[in-house]
């Protein structure tokens, strides 16, 4: 399915839960594959220790989206660390 037929498809789909239900997160965990794929994870702190609220699996380039819309709606664009340099002698 080419990338402009995928959203029309999209785009033409009906809300099957137009309320889904709210999470809290106190925590997100990342991980990637080698294919591009990632994970998200949502986690919450409650005194029994960390409960997995919810587990996303997506594409990177989905997710490089979604933190386009993070970054842009809380104005807020953080910049690479440097690295430290070992010292020499």
């Amino acid at each position: 399915m080419t990338q402009k037929t995928e959203k029309e498809a999209v785009k033409n789909q009906e809300l099957t839960m137009p309320t889904p239900p709210s999470l809290w997160a106190d925590n997100f965990q990342l991980g990637t594959r080698e294919d591009g794929i990632c994970m998200l994870r949502c986690l919450a702190v409650i005194p029994e220790g960390l409960v997995e609220q919810a587990r996303i699996m997506t594409s990177r380039q989905h997710l490089v989206g979604l933190i386009d819309v993070l970054c842009s709606s809380l104005d807020y664009y953080p910049k690479k660390k440097k690295t430290k340099k070992p010292l020499t002698k």
